[in-house]
């Protein structure tokens, strides 16, 4: 039996249960979902439409013990403090569980694991190595790049991977116990972390991994796409055919999102949308992470008429206008 696991707190609540749901409506096995949580400890929060699911087998949720540490770089950011629950991972999640696959909850599945999962975790017990990633740095060589990033984290390898999506022998991870390792880490440089608890596995694995291929972490900027194509609005449904139809999981990282009222306009972020539509009533979900700043989009988007090639118009209009109540 696969195991899935999630962190995340109340301001994730509906990205991780879109993330969830697009999962299971993918995946070709029944699998077990475990998700540590800020607050909640029991299913009451999960919408129906996952707990009922055929291909959940059991859902369990951990909620997590207020730790005494400072988690750097969370206040006004794209990220809660939740992406730090997989440092103390071991507290959690039972011994007995053999390996998980760990997602963020700005991911988005879009075609079946499966067929590679038993792959790759054969190949990670084959390796004696805790886990597969994706490198968003990979031998690197660049002076600039080294002083950034592994320097500053006192790395030695020239790899560095995105977290976003994690394979995990949980059997290798348990046994090792990291979690002192990492929490001293977090302590040591708390200053000089950047990229939350990534540049904290980072420092720890230091290149020590299995290499993903790109397409079960498609990363996704909106920023990048929407400034690439001098943010036009359109892009061609081929496109957008061959992100999904190609990748596993797509991760929607960076600043812009997209539930953001900027991020809404560029085509990618209908992925998210139709499967958000999936466990509520509304056509899109909004989060304003300053409720000016989105004012300020909406006016600009309308103005250049952006806003009116949205799939859903008057759907989009109902969910900004009550988002703010």
């Amino acid at each position: 039996m696969q195991n899935i696991v999630y962190c995340f707190d109340e301001n994730y609540n509906l990205q991780a249960f879109t993330s969830i749901i697009s999962l299971l409506d993918n995946i070709s096995k029944k699998v077990n979902i475990h998700i540590i949580h800020k607050t909640e400890d029991s299913q009451d929060f999960i919408p129906k439409v996952i707990l009922e699911h055929n291909k959940l087998e059991e859902l369990k949720i951990y909620r997590f013990k207020k730790q005494n540490y400072d988690y750097p770089n969370v206040f006004n950011a794209h990220v809660s403090e939740a992406t730090y629950y997989r440092l103390f991972i071991e507290d959690y999640l039972p011994s007995e569980i053999d390996n998980f696959l760990y997602l963020d909850a700005d991911i988005i599945c879009c075609n079946d694991p499966i067929p590679i999962m038993d792959e790759i975790i054969f190949k990670l017990k084959k390796s004696n190595k805790i886990i597969s990633a994706v490198s968003e740095i990979k031998n690197n060589n660049d002076k600039r790049i080294k002083k950034v990033v592994f320097d500053r984290l006192d790395m030695k390898s020239g790899d560095y991977f995105n977290a976003g999506v994690l394979f995990v022998d949980y059997y290798a991870w348990y046994s090792s116990k990291p979690k002192k390792e990492l929490l001293n880490i977090l302590i040591e440089k708390n200053q000089k972390l950047t990229f939350w608890d990534q540049d904290i596995l980072n420092s720890y694995f230091d290149g020590d991994y299995i290499e993903l291929d790109k397409e079960f972490n498609y990363v996704i900027d909106l920023a990048t796409y929407m400034y690439t194509l001098k943010r036009k609005y359109k892009y061609k449904k081929t496109f957008i055919d061959a992100i999904t139809n190609k990748n596993v999981f797509l991760h929607y990282a960076g600043s812009h999102k997209p539930w953001s009222v900027d991020g809404i306009v560029c085509n990618l972020s209908e992925i998210y949308h139709h499967n958000f539509r999936k466990i509520s009533n509304y056509k899109y979900h909004i989060v304003h992470k300053r409720k000016r700043i989105s004012i300020n989009y909406f006016i600009k988007n309308f103005i250049n008429l952006n806003i009116f090639k949205i799939k859903y118009f008057f759907g989009f209009m109902r969910a900004f206008f009550r988002s703010f109540f």
